[in-house]
């Protein structure tokens, strides 16, 4: 449970500072928070362990999230003029 925690924690962190360059340049934090939940969700799908339950709640918050980041570089793609960079 802790390591998945760890591992959503992060990917979130990662989410909050992104720079404005080309598409893996411009938002690699992005990036990186989409290989981490990925990696998580695999830990979590291959695992033995059911974590109490929220194994299952767990990979579909992921999936989540992943569908949600993958939008947003979508709409970044498609706006350019509309982003405005993080503080």
């Amino acid at each position: 449970m802790k390591k998945l925690c760890l591992g959503i924690a992060v990917s979130f962190l990662l989410l909050g500072a992104f720079s404005a360059a080309a598409e893996e340049e411009r938002y690699p934090s992005i990036h990186h928070a989409i290989a981490a939940l990925e990696r998580t969700k695999q830990e979590l799908e291959t695992g033995e362990h059911g974590f109490g339950g929220h194994r299952s709640q767990a990979i579909e918050h992921i999936d989540g999230a992943l569908k949600e980041l993958h939008l947003a570089l979508a709409y970044a793609d498609a706006h350019p003029d509309k982003i405005v960079p993080a503080h």
